[in-house]
């Protein structure tokens, strides 16, 4: 198989890398989607899973496949953000509007509550398990965590914690080349 250069490729995740040969790419960029907080509106999406570990289970199951693709020189950069334990949430989910431009808006729609150890109101730290996770199980090379400072971010609506401004980008290695 000829990878194209410069093409975008849509479809599942993991469908489309089983079609990639071993070894083939230099560098992964990616945000998956957040395990609870937004509904796409795609059946099988990634992030609506009912527990944390099912997230984790099929996230494990795609950075597999990324490491299978990547060159051993190659790089991952994996944003991803986290979310609040809660009882019951509201999730975004895009709708459509009317006409010929398609426009997402978000509305709110109640999900129950969501399975995890976790505590109410704590932070999951779904990024961190799923990084020591690929770490412990799949010998990723992680090389650094690199704060994406978000300078312009909505302000949080609840009064108990703090506004969070940044996410975390991993930046991890099969094998660190030296540069």
């Amino acid at each position: 198989m000829v990878l194209p250069t410069n093409h975008i490729i849509q479809g599942d995740t993991l469908t489309v890398l089983k079609t990639f040969p071993d070894a083939c790419i230099d560098c992964v960029v990616s945000s998956p989607p957040y395990w609870s907080l937004r509904d796409y509106g795609v059946e099988g999406q990634l992030g609506l899973e009912p527990t944390l570990e099912a997230f984790l289970h099929k996230m494990l199951a795609v950075t597999a496949e990324l490491k299978r693709v990547l060159k051993p020189t190659g790089t991952l950069w994996w944003n991803h953000g986290d979310c609040y334990s809660t009882g019951g949430k509201a999730v975004s989910r895009p709708s459509m509007s009317l006409g010929s431009t398609v426009k997402r808006v978000l509305n709110r729609d109640y999900i129950p509550p969501l399975r995890s150890d976790v505590p109410e109101k704590s932070l999951v730290l779904q990024n961190y398990r799923l990084t020591i996770r690929m770490v412990d199980e799949q010998a990723w090379i992680l090389r650094n965590v690199v704060v994406w400072h978000k300078s312009n971010v909505m302000p949080a609506s609840v009064r108990d914690r703090f506004t969070i401004d940044y996410e975390p980008m991993f930046f991890g290695s099969l094998v660190f080349s030296g540069v």
